[in-house]
This record gives structure tokens, sequence and C-alpha cells, in this order.
């Protein structure tokens, strides 16, 4: 039995660090797809006026 619950916490250990690390990406995606739109805003600004 010991086994298997060492098993289960593993599991349950790595599900959490993919989701962690899932997670972050994400953020990571989100603040850079957010700089190059504020960027492309501000070249697009300068572009036309």
């Amino acid at each position: 039995m010991p086994v298997m619950d060492v098993s289960i916490l593993c599991h349950q250990m790595d599900t959490k660090l993919v989701v962690m690390k899932e997670r972050a990406s994400f953020v990571f995606n989100s603040k850079v797809y957010m700089a190059i739109k504020s960027q492309r805003q501000l070249y697009s600004s300068l572009h036309y006026s």
C-alpha cells in the first residue's frame, strides 16, 4: 500500500509542476503579446500621424 501512496503523491507533484509551468509560460506569453501589441500600436500611431 505505501508504494501506491508514494506513486500517487509523486504523480500529484508532477501534475502540479506541469500546471505551474503551463501557467508561467501562459503569463510570459501574454506579457510578450501585450508588449508587442503596445509596440505595434505605438509604431502605427507614429507611422500614420
